[in-house]
């Protein structure tokens, strides 16, 4: 996680933690009330300077300023894409969720026009309210009087945000090595479903699953865990519990699901901890290794 590995590809990648994406964006926030940002959007360079020293030593890297430049286009398409869903005529915000709703219908024609606006259907986006201030107007979201979505064609959405739904889901769900669009195990139909598929994916998100780990964890002190297995009381408690924290209609397979993917990352990074070279980084929440180490250890992945 957070690793921009040096090797012979033509073109390395940041990826990018929820944790990163936070600060970021406070930072972001943090310069635009010191007035270091332009009229038109445009950060100072002083504030790109002053950021880029800030992120480095709060995540101990050597990040050239291009990075934060590049993450800031693609929450600027982000946001942009989120807004225009919600000047689409029957879409509005959830607060609760922090995410776009509509009806099922609405969803079925506007992605038949737009596929690669999928995942917004079931995407939480924790720091629009953020984003708003930072790349435009705020009240897009709050749909008033006046703002009542527009009647026409959807939009086509552009390449730069379709790059953004890629990325900032990839990031969502991301291991240290190998990262995850989605929970990769298919579910059942659930209260997001487009009524026209027997199976869908649910996307998860970091608050999602500190809940559920905290279900967890509750159960496991309950003793409701016998030789590493909960219980059908405990998957019933847990599941009712996350369905009224996040407006869901799931059933429990969708929780087991999740608990074999978080049970596949720790031993992924488990087994990571166990090599030589590799140490975890509490600060920053992640593996960690040497340049050297990371570079020999993916060129075996690579070609298992």
């Amino acid at each position: 996680m957070g690793i921009r590995a040096k090797s012979n590809f033509d073109r390395s990648r940041t990826i990018w933690t929820p944790e990163m994406d936070r600060y970021f964006i406070d930072l972001m926030l943090e310069q635009l009330n010191k007035g270091n940002r332009f009229d038109d959007h445009v950060f100072s360079k002083t504030a790109w300077m002053n950021m880029n020293s800030s992120f480095n030593e709060r995540f101990k890297f050597e990040y050239e300023m291009d990075v934060l430049k590049n993450r800031h286009k693609t929450l600027r398409n982000l946001y942009k894409a989120v807004k225009n869903l919600l000047n689409q005529k029957g879409f509005n915000w959830d607060s609760t969720r922090q995410m776009v709703i509509a009806e099922n219908k609405i969803w079925d024609e506007y992605i038949k026009v737009n596929p690669d606006v999928r995942p917004y259907r079931v995407k939480t986006i924790p720091y629009y309210d953020d984003l708003g201030i930072i790349y435009g107007d705020n009240s897009a979201r709050k749909k008033g009087d006046d703002i009542t979505g527009s009647s026409a064609q959807p939009e086509c959405a552009n390449k730069g945000t379709v790059e953004a739904v890629h990325e900032i889901v990839v990031v969502d769900d991301c291991i240290s090595l190998r990262q995850e669009v989605e929970d990769t195990t298919e579910t059942t139909l659930n209260a997001t479903t487009n009524p026209l598929y027997s199976r869908t994916r649910t996307y998860w998100q970091p608050p999602m699953d500190r809940f559920f780990i905290d279900l967890m964890l509750e159960q496991l002190q309950n003793g409701n865990q016998i030789d590493g297995v909960f219980c059908k009381e405990a998957w019933k408690e847990m599941i009712a519990s996350f369905n009224a924290k996040f407006g869901f209609n799931y059933d429990v397979d969708i929780l087991k699901n999740r608990y074999k993917t978080l049970r596949r990352q720790y031993n992924v990074i488990k087994n990571l901890l166990q090599l030589d070279g590799f140490t975890w980084d509490d600060d920053r929440q992640m593996v960690i290794a040497d340049d050297s180490v990371w570079q020999d250890y993916i060129k075996v992945c690579i070609y298992m």
